[in-house]
């Protein structure tokens, strides 16, 4: 039997901390981080996710290799 191994990457919050900008779109070596670490993601895992409140935002800097999941007012029930 196959193993499936997700990755659920989380991009989210106000950036308060990096004075409003957006941390996600920081380029590290040309690259705009959350680019970086979906490609790593995708490298070892057979789907990956993205859960932001900014997904039309996001999108445009991807092709068609992750899921997008938008945000809505989660609430985490553990």
């Amino acid at each position: 039997m196959e193993t499936k191994i997700a990755a659920l990457i989380l991009a989210g919050g106000k950036s308060s901390r990096m004075g409003g900008q957006d941390r996600v779109l920081i380029p590290r070596k040309g690259t705009p981080m959350l680019l970086r670490v979906a490609y790593t993601a995708n490298m070892c895992c057979q789907r990956v996710y993205i859960l932001t409140h900014r997904a039309t935002q996001y999108r445009s800097i991807f092709q068609d290799n992750c899921i997008f999941l938008e945000e809505k007012n989660w609430v985490m029930v553990l």
